[in-house]
């Protein structure tokens, strides 16, 4: 007689969509800017020669990741300490300040400060894997984590698209657009895309997804932390799971 199959366990969706939103807030900010890097250089150093607007870009485009490196590390420890879902949404508000601020960036150094800021303030990659993560069983892991590809998949397509079509719109859709502010501000209109898929994120953070920090790992943190301001260390409840932790 066949045994009857393994029981599978349902994939938390609610969880799994606002993550892959989050994701995709994440890689559209990050890659909506690309193809307006080197006219961006070309509008703050209009006598630079072409042989440098690829220096100048370089080192703007790779300030997110700077700041990145900078940051990341710290993020992860924060969401050890205060919790995932606080921490996703300080990441996506930050996004959102920083992809604004870039847009009305007034002088390449804002810009390159924008993007730094950007990625320093926005650990949201490793947090939200880490979400997952807890998420997730065995029998439905692997459908989970595909959601991030997808996600980070589709910011990197339609972002640098729209990015290249909206930039300058005072040169290339004239009549509304062909104003002051948007002849002072070219790059504005991308960003503006990337903030809105940033609120679009953030209100599915508050709202739609729970803290998923262990609550037995948040209170012996919160023990460990306490054991060393004092000089001491009581482990007796850490020992036996007693039922302070339930």
């Amino acid at each position: 007689r066949a045994s009857p199959p393994p029981a599978t366990t349902a994939m938390p969706w609610r969880i799994v969509i606002s993550i892959g939103v989050v994701m995709l807030a994440n890689s559209f900010s990050f890659t909506v800017i690309f193809p307006v890097l080197p006219f961006m250089v070309h509008f703050f150093f209009p006598s630079l020669g072409k042989d440098q607007l690829g220096q100048y870009a370089g080192y703007l485009g790779s300030a997110f990741s700077v700041g990145q490196l900078c940051g990341s590390l710290a993020w992860g420890r924060l969401a050890d300490r205060f919790g995932r879902r606080p921490i996703l949404i300080s990441g996506i508000i930050f996004t959102l300040l920083a992809t604004v601020l870039f847009g009305f960036s007034w002088s390449f150094w804002v810009a390159i400060a924008a993007r730094f800021l950007w990625g320093a303030l926005n650990g949201n990659i490793g947090v939200a894997k880490t979400v997952l993560s807890e998420v997730l069983s065995d029998d439905n892991q692997a459908r989970g984590f595909a959601v991030l590809g997808v996600s980070n998949g589709l910011g990197r397509i339609l972002a640098p698209a729209l990015g290249g079509f909206l930039s300058d719109p005072a040169s290339a859709f004239k009549g509304a657009f062909d104003n002051a502010f948007f002849r002072q501000f070219p790059f504005v209109l991308p960003t503006w895309c990337g903030a809105l898929v940033c609120v679009v994120a953030l209100l599915l953070t508050v709202f739609f997804l729970p803290e998923t920090l262990p609550r037995r790992s948040a209170r012996l943190h919160s023990v460990r932390v306490d054991d060393t301001d004092d000089g001491s260390v009581d482990g007796g409840g850490d020992d036996d799971g007693g039922g302070d932790f339930d």
